[in-house]
């Protein structure tokens, strides 16, 4: 019987491995909606990828913040808007 829960329980810690980077903090969704975007995009212009995991202040979390208020269509688009916000975090 200790072996079932045994089994259950390492059931339930790879599925909370798998699932530990949905949320979190605003870069983690900013990081997953880039993704998300990039995976919608017919063409694929974009570069880059996940780096090294860096601190969520200043400029990182100022872009992260303009990616979570905007669309992918805004984003992909290079929307204005979009634009805008992010050229406002330089420096931060």
């Amino acid at each position: 019987m200790n072996w079932k829960i045994a089994l259950v329980a390492s059931a339930l810690v790879v599925t909370g491995g798998i699932f530990s980077g949905c949320g979190g903090d605003d870069c983690t969704r900013a990081d997953d909606k880039m993704l998300e975007c990039m995976t919608t995009m017919t063409t694929t212009s974009a570069s880059g990828g996940m780096g090294m995991a860096e601190a969520c202040s200043g400029a990182h979390l100022c872009h992260s913040q303009c990616i979570n208020n905007h669309t992918c269509t805004q984003i992909n688009g290079n929307d204005p808007t979009y634009t805008a916000c992010m050229a406002d975090c330089q420096g931060k």
